[in-house]
């Protein structure tokens, strides 16, 4: 794993690189800070969004030119909405706060390098607390059956395919399907992404009737 960092912290670069090096020898953290020509192989690049937001957001500008397909993890040290809002909206990988652990960032990266999305839970938090406020609901961009939207609030609210299985009086093989469905038609690969998907659309708020 060859990590691109971006940003003006050293004490966490410095303890990025040990955590991703005591992993795996093969692992290695590249400074991009200065560099502007000549750029290196890199499998992702991760932007402390934290201590220098200005520095951070040019480097990142300029850097997404050049590495177009590569995952980004963010990692941020302040969670309100706006900021939130506007890190997603750049089609990131994985938005991560400082509140999070040095695991937790390590399983995060080892995941978007598989194609993942991971957003901590401060982050799905805040887009929660946000979506509660809002008396609208927007247009659902899928079609989803009165059932899988039952299915989609059980998940969302955090059941089981077994526990939603005994709610809705159907069996687990059922269930299984129409979450595959639900993902399938959502366009998303992890629960996560789902939440995100219910929240911004206001589905959480539709009521089966």
């Amino acid at each position: 794993m060859k990590v691109g960092f971006i940003g003006t912290n050293e004490v966490l670069e410095i303890g990025l690189s040990k955590l991703i090096e005591s992993r795996d020898t093969n692992n290695t953290v590249i400074n991009l800070n200065t560099v502007n020509t000549d750029l290196p192989d890199i499998d992702l690049l991760f932007i402390d969004f934290g201590s220098d937001r200005q520095f951070a957001t040019e480097k990142l500008a300029q850097l997404t030119i050049n590495y177009t397909s590569t995952p980004i993890m963010l990692y941020v040290s302040e969670h309100n909405l706006k900021t939130v809002k506007q890190l997603l909206s750049l089609g990131v990988q994985s938005v991560m706060t400082y509140e999070c652990d040095f695991d937790e960032i390590y399983e995060s990266l080892e995941s978007i390098l598989k194609g993942g999305k991971v957003y901590c839970n401060k982050v799905l938090e805040v887009l929660l607390e946000d979506t509660t406020k809002e008396n609208t609901l927007n247009c659902l961009p899928v079609q989803l059956s009165k059932r899988e939207i039952e299915v989609l609030q059980l998940v969302v609210n955090g059941y089981s395919s077994k526990q939603i299985a005994e709610e809705l009086f159907l069996s687990y093989h059922t269930i299984n399907t129409h979450r595959k469905n639900i993902l399938k038609k959502v366009g998303v690969k992890s629960v996560s992404e789902l939440v995100l998907f219910a929240q911004s659309t206001g589905l959480m708020s539709l009521e089966n009737t």
